[in-house]
């Protein structure tokens, strides 16, 4: 017993670190996709880019980030449980369709993606919102592969959407910290 709880809290570790070092790698990876985008519709990185061109930029740059996250995550339980690979199919999915329908909502409400955006001085609470509605279609997109082999698989929808909504929140406390240090 004492084995498989040792495992299960070495397993945790694992993933937490790694998560913790690649998203915002990720992240900053995405940034430089979303700025060549950006640029690729004849834009640069001074937030005036009409809100289609601002979705197409944020699809890029979640896509990063849910690829590199996934990635790493999808080969952690595939040591395990041997779970499909559409795990990151179904993460990047859930953030494009999210961001897809957020650019949507705020082009109606006719309000800037870019300037909603903390790093621009908008608000980390829009931004934990987007993340907490992307990380609940992650965690159904994800929970069909889940359910195969956890019997508790419905909690994963509930703990990816609360996990990428403090995404923003830890990314903004601690880039403060750095920063002011």
């Amino acid at each position: 017993m004492t084995l498989i709880k040792n495992d299960r809290i070495r397993f945790l570790v694992i993933w937490t670190t790694w998560s913790t070092l690649l998203i915002p790698a990720g992240a900053l990876l995405g940034f430089f996709v979303g700025l060549g985008i950006s640029s690729a519709f004849g834009y640069g990185y001074d937030g005036v880019e009409p809100p289609l061109v601002q979705t197409f930029v944020y699809c890029g740059w979640v896509s990063v980030i849910g690829t590199v996250t996934s990635l790493n995550q999808w080969l952690l339980l595939h040591r395990r449980i041997r779970i499909s690979a559409l795990w990151i199919l179904a993460c990047v999915a859930g953030f494009i369709i999210a961001e897809t329908v957020a650019g949507w909502i705020l082009w109606k409400l006719d309000i800037s993606r870019n300037a909603l955006g903390w790093g621009q001085g908008g608000s980390i609470l829009a931004e934990a919102i987007i993340f907490t509605f992307s990380g609940a279609l992650i965690g159904l997109f994800q929970y069909p592969l889940l359910k195969k082999v956890y019997d508790k698989a419905q909690l994963w929808i509930v703990v990816s959407a609360v996990a990428w909504g403090i995404v923003p929140l830890v990314i903004f406390i601690f880039g403060g910290l750095t920063l002011g240090a």
